[in-house]
């Protein structure tokens, strides 16, 4: 776990501490991309203040599970897709299939 994790509260405008089993529950893709770029935004801007305290990897740890996360949401969303586009190729076949038998009468 987090050595750091009261040091948050000290640093200047630090983004709120996440525990990382919180973001891998996290489904809102947006709430999550948000959350990536203040992350992202807030290493670049206080990474000096973050080495002195030596709590960039706590940051670092937190700001790639969210990525992680972000692309897990990403790869449900696109297999979802596939799986309804799966479905409604199906459909269509079906519906071919029953117009062909229908004709054919």
């Amino acid at each position: 776990m987090f050595r750091s994790a009261t040091i948050f509260k000290k640093v200047p405008n630090s983004p709120s501490f996440i525990q990382l089993n919180k973001i891998q529950k996290m489904t809102n893709k947006y709430y999550v991309q948000q959350l990536e770029k203040k992350y992202d935004e807030f290493l670049e801007k206080y990474c000096q203040l973050l080495l002195l305290y030596n709590i960039m990897d706590d940051y670092l740890e937190i700001r790639d599970a969210l990525t992680i996360q972000l692309n897990n949401i990403q790869r449900n969303e696109d297999k979802l897709i596939q799986q309804r586009m799966q479905q409604r190729r199906q459909q269509e076949q079906q519906l071919k299939y029953y117009q062909q038998q229908y004709l054919e009468q």
